[in-house]
């Protein structure tokens, strides 16, 4: 592999929705990770700053935002990629979160499979979860409501 081919690869890694890769070519690693910042449109709330997704071993800060006019002072927990949602780890295993659940920052509250790697979706901040929003199973678009939080 020569510099040409690790630019090229560069090239189709940063146009990938791919959030992390490793390459061991003879006996050369190469490992690849990038983070998305998940832009917020003006005048609601942008708290949560950069949201982490990272595949294989993922923590995601998903994507707050205040719906004052709507739900007080709600927290709706957005999908932060496009995949399919899941409330369980597995299918014959108990949901994440339930509603009237307290949750704490940090909490998984589900996962977005995208590319066949499990995407962690972790509750903002502190709270009761309101509502489950998304269907499990189901594929959710970016900036979907999944979850609303109080």
């Amino acid at each position: 592999m020569d510099l040409k081919d690790v630019y090229e690869l560069l090239d189709k890694f940063d146009a990938s929705a791919c959030c992390e890769m490793v390459l061991n070519l003879n006996g050369t690693q190469l490992s690849l990770k990038k983070y998305s910042s998940i832009a917020v449109p003006s005048g609601l709330n942008n708290d949560s700053g950069l949201n982490n997704v990272v595949a294989g071993n993922t923590q995601t800060q998903a994507e707050q935002v205040t719906d004052n006019a709507s739900a007080g002072d709600a927290i709706q927990i957005k999908a932060p990629l496009v995949g399919t949602f899941y409330q369980a780890p597995g299918p014959d295993e108990q949901p994440y979160v339930k509603v009237g659940q307290q949750v704490k920052k940090g909490d998984v509250v589900g996962i977005i499979e995208a590319m066949k790697l499990m995407n962690e979706v972790v509750a903002p901040q502190d709270g009761v979860i309101l509502s489950i929003d998304a269907t499990d199973g189901n594929m959710v678009q970016y900036g979907q409501v999944l979850f609303t939080m109080k």
